[in-house]
This record gives structure tokens, C-alpha cells and sequence, in this order.
């Protein structure tokens, strides 16, 4: 028999014996490399692995569905500042009556959307341009009329007159009064005449 130590690779040999018809034969043999250990398992045979996958997945689906509050009340609070100013700046139309020479119509309204309504209820050919903003009607034929949008104005004073020649210095001139001083100066802004 064969005394028992270590081999080159530092396991230790186990001597076995074989026979073989005639003759006794000592074999060494290395021994089967231990098995490694099964993974652990908890919580009915899943394995930790698939727990922390899962664990993951929930927090990666929490991750999306707060960044989709928080997108979605971002949104509202813009939607919900702009209808909040939109609602009381509500869309203003006004009536501008146009004739020789004159510029009439309570021409104030709040800051927000602004439309002139515009009719030429003289004999002549006369339209209506706001100066600041660069916007006019056509020209209105007697009895025409137009409309002119001028879209989100804010608080502060526009020169409104007539571009035809010689209109404004006749006294198609006045004030669009919008915000804060509407009130105040309605009655000024109300005529042509006033305004000269």
C-alpha cells in the first residue's frame, strides 16, 4: 500500500484497490472536487438573486411613476397659472365706430386678449391702426367693417388713429387704455376729440 500525502496539486490522494484477474492493483485516485453550495433560498425557492431583481424593477417602476407626478403637476401649475390670469384678463372685444373725424368707442379694457370691432360709419374711406403694436385694418369703405385682433396685450396706453392722410391731424386720434387705468381713463380715451 501506498502511504497517503498530498499530490502536485495539494489534494489529497485516496489509495484504492482494484483486482484484476490475476494481480492486485493499488490505484490513486484524485477525489471528485468538493460540489460548490446551492445559492441560498428564502421565501418559498426564489433565489436572493431573483429578490434583488424584483426589488430593483419595483424601484425602477416607482422612479418613472413619481417623475410622471412631478411632470404632471408641473404642467397643471403652468396651465394652471396661465388659466388662472387668462380667466380674469378674459378676451376683451371692442366696438370702434370710425366717421369724419372721429374715433369713437369705449376704447379700455382689461390686460389679456384685446379685439377691435371695428365699423366705418362714415362717407369716407378710413381705417385704424394701432401705433406701438404695427397692426391696422384695411381700409373701410362706408359702411365696412373689421375686425382687428390684437392679440395679449399688457397694462399701458396705445395711440389708435387713422392712416389716411390728413385723418389723424383732423382729429382721428385717441388712446387704447388696457390694465390698470382703464377705468381711470375711459372717459378720456371714449373720443376722438378728447384726445387731440
Amino acid at each position: 500500500m501506498v502511504p497517503r500525502g498530498p499530490d502536485v496539486s495539494g489534494a489529497r490522494l485516496q489509495p484504492t484497490l482494484k483486482t484484476n484477474g490475476d494481480h492486485d492493483v493499488t490505484v490513486i485516485e484524485k477525489p471528485a472536487p468538493p460540489r460548490s453550495p446551492e445559492p441560498e433560498q428564502s421565501d418559498g425557492g426564489r433565489t436572493l438573486g431573483s429578490l434583488i431583481f424584483f426589488g430593483m424593477t419595483a424601484l425602477l417602476i416607482a422612479l418613472v411613476a413619481s417623475l410622471l407626478v412631478i411632470g404632471v403637476v408641473g404642467l397643471l401649475d403652468d396651465d394652471g397659472g396661465a388659466g388662472a390670469s387668462a380667466g380674469a384678463a378674459a378676451a376683451s372685444t371692442i366696438d370702434v365706430s370710425l366717421s369724419e373725424f372721429a374715433i369713437d368707442g369705449n376704447l379700455t379694457a382689461p390686460a389679456g386678449d384685446v379685439t377691435l370691432a371695428v365699423t366705418n360709419a362714415g362717407t369716407v374711406q378710413h381705417n385704424l391702426s394701432v401705433t406701438e403694436l404695427g397692426m391696422e385694418t384695411p381700409m373701410l369703405n362706408a359702411g365696412d367693417s373689421a375686425e382687428l385682433a390684437l392679440g395679449t396685450l399688457e397694462a399701458g396706453t396705445y395711440e389708435v388713429i387713422c392712416t389716411v392722410p390728413g385723418h389723424k391731424d383732423s382729429g382721428m386720434q385717441t388712446t387704447l387704455v388696457i390694465g390698470g387705468d382703464a377705468a381711470a381713463g375711459g372717459d378720456a380715451a371714449a373720443g376722438g376729440d378728447a384726445a387731440a
